[in-house]
């Protein structure tokens, strides 16, 4: 069994109600199930019905992104920057 933790991507290989297998989800919440280990997923957190957000762990494969290289940190630090101002008519 992985140990999952809130925050952890989870890559889906058996797909369900809503989901798809091959996509990754997001894992907000754990609980345990009369089933095993249920993930609660934060991409269907806006459903009406409760099951449905929830998802058996046996249907995911935890992912470990790699660590960030420096292209990546580059790319973030552009990413996050102030927006930049508009010349002013002077």
């Amino acid at each position: 069994m992985a140990d999952w933790q809130v925050g952890d991507l989870a890559l889906c290989v058996v797909g369900g109600f809503v989901t798809v297998p091959g996509r990754v989800y997001t894992v907000s919440k754990l609980a345990v199930g009369k089933n095993g280990l249920v993930l609660q997923l934060a991409e269907f957190e806006h459903l009406e019905r409760h099951r449905l957000r929830k998802s058996l762990a046996a249907r995911f494969r935890k992912v470990t992104p790699p660590p960030a290289d420096e292209f990546d940190r580059e790319t973030i630090a552009l990413m996050n920057r102030a927006p930049a101002k508009e010349p002013s008519n002077a």
